[in-house]
């Protein structure tokens, strides 16, 4: 038995212009849906990530791409915020580490910047951020604030970068020129048809008639679509929203889910998982998810990864896979698209299993006929 695990870049090879990745962090930090939210939350429950006191996303995005960093932001300041981060008490917060990363928040929204220096750079600066920003590790310590339908600050850190990420993908998959973005009318667009053609040379339509399980990362019902498999959607979907007063999912593609979800509208967040290294489990439809894939890796004898990159933030999946792999008979191949740098050898819990992992090197020109040869070898052998 064969199982295909899928990740963003099957869903991008399939529907060209969905965004994902970096994409996801600039929209955020733009605040380039700040409208739809509000209308769909209501404007006093005003949701946002960041503002002029915040500091652990530019500490963290500097000291996680110095390399990047040192282009546009001076060694100074560069080494002040490392030595602060490495618990430097010499380094003031309040009279160093506070002001600069005021600053930084002035690049990006065109706020008055207090150090001259730095806004010399404000274009390359802001550019910095929009690329590298490390914006979800800034949640991990938030998610506790859900338990509280009376949204605090934190809360609403959380809930803001979920309806954005919520908002950027149907941006992507609808024709919402005409929208009004309050949720009923959102609802109704979600029962719509994509308004996209979906690319029938796609790593889903190659599989369509093979025998295998299909498990996706992707929120997006376009593996179901060119597959005609039953999905195992491991991060959630568009359709289905989490009810934090009753503490359950509706999945309003059914209609005694839809009015449910439309009687509880204020209580309710896009039941997504977001790139963050904490997924909490939180309810029964989520854990059925991984149970099946679980199971379903039970009777596999090859898992094939294509468009998923084994990030840290997905080790709750990678922990299944990890287990998986030291059975006996179990063998990984894992797509490589065009050389994305993935090394299994730098991966703490692939020690003692590399060689039962293979990696596929494919290009951009020939990925889904490179893609289709391994897949049938496989199936002959």
């Amino acid at each position: 038995m064969l199982t295909f695990l899928f990740g963003s870049g099957a869903d991008t090879n399939a529907l060209n212009n969905l965004k994902s990745g970096n994409v996801f962090a600039e929209a955020i930090l733009k605040e380039s849906y700040k409208k739809e939210i509000e209308l769909m939350v209501g404007k006093n429950r005003k949701l946002n990530l960041i503002n002029k006191n915040s500091t652990k996303i530019y500490i963290q995005t500097i000291c996680s791409n110095l390399e990047e960093a040192r282009k546009c932001i001076s060694s100074e300041i560069i080494e002040n915020i490392i030595r602060y981060n490495n618990d430097d008490n010499t380094v003031s917060f309040q009279g160093y580490i506070k002001p600069i990363c005021k600053d930084f928040y002035g690049c990006i929204f065109d706020d008055e910047i207090l150090n001259k220096g730095i806004c010399k750079k404000r274009e390359e600066i802001k550019n910095f951020f929009y690329k590298n920003a490390i914006l979800f590790d800034a949640l991990d310590g938030r998610f506790n604030s859900l338990r509280n339908i009376d949204f605090n600050a934190d809360a609403k850190k959380v809930l803001y970068v979920y309806y954005s990420i919520f908002v950027l993908m149907i941006k992507d998959l609808y024709d919402t020129k005409d929208l009004s973005w309050d949720i009923d009318n959102v609802f109704k667009i979600l029962q719509k048809k994509y308004y996209s053609d979906l690319n029938t040379n796609s790593y889903y339509s190659s599989i369509k008639d093979l025998n295998c399980n299909v498990v996706t990362t992707n929120y997006t019902d376009i593996a179901k679509l060119q597959t005609n498999k039953d999905v195992i959607y491991l991060h959630g979907k568009l359709t289905w929203f989490e009810d934090l007063k009753n503490l359950t999912i509706y999945d309003i593609e059914k209609e005694e889910d839809l009015k449910k979800a439309v009687d509880n509208k204020d209580n309710l967040v896009p039941f997504i998982m977001i790139p963050s290294g904490i997924k909490p489990m939180i309810c029964r439809k989520q854990i059925e998810q991984f149970m099946r894939f679980a199971n379903c890796l039970d009777d596999t004898d090859i898992l094939i990864a294509i468009g998923y990159n084994f990030n840290s933030e997905d080790n709750h999946i990678n922990s299944i896979i990890a287990e998986w792999l030291r059975k006996e008979n179990s063998k990984l191949l894992y797509f490589d698209y065009n050389n994305s740098g993935r090394s299994f050898e730098k991966l703490m819990w692939c020690e003692g299993l590399l060689g039962k992992i293979r990696v596929i090197p494919i290009c951009e020109e020939n990925a889904i006929s490179e893609f289709n040869k391994v897949v049938n070898e496989v199936i002959d052998k």
